[in-house]
Parts: structure tokens; sequence; C-alpha cells
């Protein structure tokens, strides 16, 4: 571990710098078996002499950092391969990553790196590779537009300045300055029907002038008049129609009933048909209303009491009803007036004795 430098500043949450060369420091110790000391004698490294050990560390430090030292500073994000830099993390050049998949396929077709850490760095190389593509194409396109955009504004700008303040609009000047006019289907009905023009500009297509805060209100004021008005409109057309469709109906019934405002019936009473003055009338004239008026209340006479001049009364003395022969009369049989005779005598007597007693006192 001494022998692996700090000199790169760690960024925060990044693998620490030993940990990302282990992978190197394996090949590397590979390396020095092969050229140097042979397997066998790198196994048994505790027999050697301490300071050929020491050397042999170092070597394999060294080598381990010399393949390493292409992707020491390259950290794989979330979006990709980014540059260490200071503190900070900058996306990573295609370029960059290009010389570092070239080093890990030299360092496989040498021997130096074993086949399954290879095709494990290679695949987050490769993935890499083809986003950075992606992205250097895309971006190629937008410069492409972009200075194909500031080209054919520079020309519009010259047109505008040309006829800058124009008495009147030619056809010359209708060619240049414009490519297509639009005309798309009316909507609605007069007097609300709308149709959208788009005017295409030559080299810079359809352009909408921004409206200010003072054009934006003055819009919205009208869009809110034309709203109203449109409303008065359509509620005096309703009123209209509804007056005119009241006046046809009432025409047609007048037509239908020869003159007459409501449909002939037949009266109640007589029998004869007649044209009334109201949806209530049910009889022909005045008499046969109170002729009407008069059967009923005879008819509820009737119901009340039947054959009896009389209604049916209540007997003072003994409480059961009967059918009196005269108005003033109130008791049933003559057993009831003769106590009722008894009860007044025997009440005028209580009353004279009573007033006797009261003079003799005095």
């Amino acid at each position: 571990m001494r022998y692996v430098p700090h000199s790169i500043k760690p960024v925060s949450g990044e693998t620490a710098l030993f940990d990302k060369i282990t992978v190197h420091l394996e090949s590397a110790e590979f390396w020095v078996a092969q050229n140097f000391t042979g397997s066998d004698l790198l196994n048994d490294i505790d027999a050697l002499n301490p300071e050929l050990v020491e050397a042999l560390r170092l070597l394999v430090a060294a080598e381990a950092l010399d393949r390493a030292v292409p992707s020491l500073d390259l950290v794989l994000t979330p979006n990709g391969f980014g540059v260490v830099n200071t503190n900070t993390v900058a996306a990573a050049s295609k370029q960059r990553v290009d010389r570092l998949i070239g080093s890990l396929y030299e360092n496989f077709i040498s021997g130096l790196l074993p086949e399954k850490q290879y095709k494990s760095l290679m695949k987050k190389y490769s993935t890499e590779q083809d986003s950075l593509e992606s992205q250097v194409s895309e971006i190629q396109e937008k410069l492409e537009q972009t200075k194909a955009s500031s080209a054919h504004i520079g020309r519009f700008i010259r047109l505008i300045k040309k006829y800058k303040q124009p008495a009147e609009l030619t056809k010359e000047m209708a060619c240049e300055l414009i490519d297509k006019i639009v005309v798309h289907e009316a909507v609605g009905k007069k007097p609300n029907r709308q149709q959208q023009v788009d005017i295409y500009y030559n080299f810079i297509g359809q352009f909408d002038l921004p409206l200010s805060e003072k054009e934006i209100a003055e819009a919205r004021q009208k869009a809110e008049q034309e709203a109203a008005e449109k409303a008065k409109r359509k509620k005096n057309r309703q009123r209209e129609s509804n007056v005119a469709h009241q006046a046809k109906a009432k025409a047609e019934r007048w037509a239908a009933n020869d003159g007459h405002k409501y449909p002939k019936r037949i009266c109640e009473q007589c029998g004869k048909e007649f044209y009334p003055n109201s949806t209530g009338q049910r009889f022909c004239n005045t008499d046969c209303t109170k002729a009407h008026q008069q059967a009923e209340k005879e008819k509820k006479r009737f119901a009340e009491k039947g054959e009896h001049t009389f209604r049916q009364k209540v007997c003072k003395i003994c409480g059961k009803p009967f059918w009196p022969s005269n108005g003033q009369e109130v008791l049933c049989s003559e057993e009831c007036k003769t106590i009722n005779r008894n009860q007044r005598q025997l009440a005028y007597y209580h009353r004279k004795q009573s007033g006797q007693k009261a003079g003799e006192a005095i």
C-alpha cells in the first residue's frame, strides 16, 4: 500500500485509488512472474532476500500504476464516464474512452489481463462509447441546424432592412418575404365564424411577434367584450325565436277554432256546444252556472238530510240523534219532553224558595 501514491485528490463518494488499481496489481504480478521470477519463486517470496522482495514489490506497484494511469481519473457516473478534476467531475470525451478501450484490448491480447476482468471492463467501456457516439452525432446535427438558422436569420434581416418602411405591399415584396400562406378550414357560423391563417416567412418559417403586457391586457379585454356581446346576441335571438313561436302557435290555434281563442266545449249543465273565454270555463252562460250551483246545493242537502226538512240534531236529555219536525225542536220524544219539563219546574221551585228565605232574613 505504501508504494501507491496519493497525489490524486479523492472525490466524495468515489472509490479509493488503491481499490481502482487492484485489478492492475494482479496483472502486474502475473507479468513479473512471466518475465523475471517465475511463478514458483514468486509464491515463495518470504524465502527471498528482503532487499529483493522490496524491489519486486516496487516493480509490481510501478507496473500496475503504469497500466492504470489511462483510467485513474475516469469515474463511472449514472450519466456515463467522467473525468476527475480537483473536487468536481466533468464528462469524459469520446477520444479518451477510445484510448482506454485500446489499452484494455492490448493488455488482454498480451495476456496481462484475465479474460473475466477484460469482459467486465469491456462491457462498461463499450456502453459508454456507444452513448458518446450518439451524443456526438446529436450535437453535430444541432450545430449544423444552428449554423443554418443563423445564416437564414441574417438573410431575413437584410430583407427587412430593404423593406423597412414600405409605402404599400407589392407583389415583389410579398414574394421575397413570404414563403407560403396556409389557410385553415373555417369554424363556426356567421356572425361568429372564424378562420385561421398561418404565414410562413422565407428563411425563418412561421413567426409570431411576442405581445407586450399592454397588448395582452387589451386582447383579454376585447375577448371578454366579444364573449359578453355574443351571449347578449344569443339571448336576444332566443327571445325573438320564442316570441315568433308563440305568435305562430297562437295564429294556428285561432285558425283551428274559427277565430276563437280556445276550442269548442260542451256545457256541463245544458249539454250545448260553446266557445269558452278561458281554460276553466265549464258552462255556456250565467244561467247554467247558477243552475249547476243550485243543483249542487240540493245534492249536498239531500246527502245530509235525505227526505227530511231539517238537519239531524242530538237530544239534549238522552243524547240520541233524531230528526226534528221544526227548527226549534231539541227533544227527541215525549218522555224526554216530560223529563225536561219536570227538571225546569224543580229548578223554578228551588229558586223561589231561595228568594223567600233571603227576604225573611232582611
